[in-house]
């Protein structure tokens, strides 16, 4: 998949924003995480087809199959990484998930 470099300010490709509406409408996998910590917000989306996803002006963006990360930061901007392989996918999310734990582990009291 080529990247489509115009979008919005906070989403740097179409393809970005098209998978955060997945997001914004509860259909993830999973999430975890929160935009302060250092592994920020993270969501899983897994696509087993072609998926035709509507984007609010910009119009339906197709996305390839295969698993999806998607990340924002503590400035609100947001990223995602593809992988054709959905496992691959979720071994990335569950390291970011991993660091998110021991981020929060650190401000436990003991």
């Amino acid at each position: 998949m080529t990247p489509d470099p115009i979008s919005s300010g906070k989403f740097g490709t179409r393809q970005c924003e098209a998978i955060w509406q997945v997001t914004l409408h509860g259909f993830q996998d999973e999430s975890s995480g929160e935009s302060e910590s250092p592994s920020g917000w993270f969501a899983l989306v897994v696509l087993n087809d072609r998926t035709l996803i509507p984007v609010p002006y910009v119009g339906t963006i197709a996305m390839p199959p295969g698993g999806y990360v998607i990340r924002e930061d503590s400035q609100g901007f947001v990223s995602y990484s593809h992988y054709p392989d959905a496992n691959l996918a979720r071994k990335a999310y569950d390291e970011l998930d991993t660091q998110y734990q021991e981020w929060l582990g650190d401000d436990l009291p003991c």
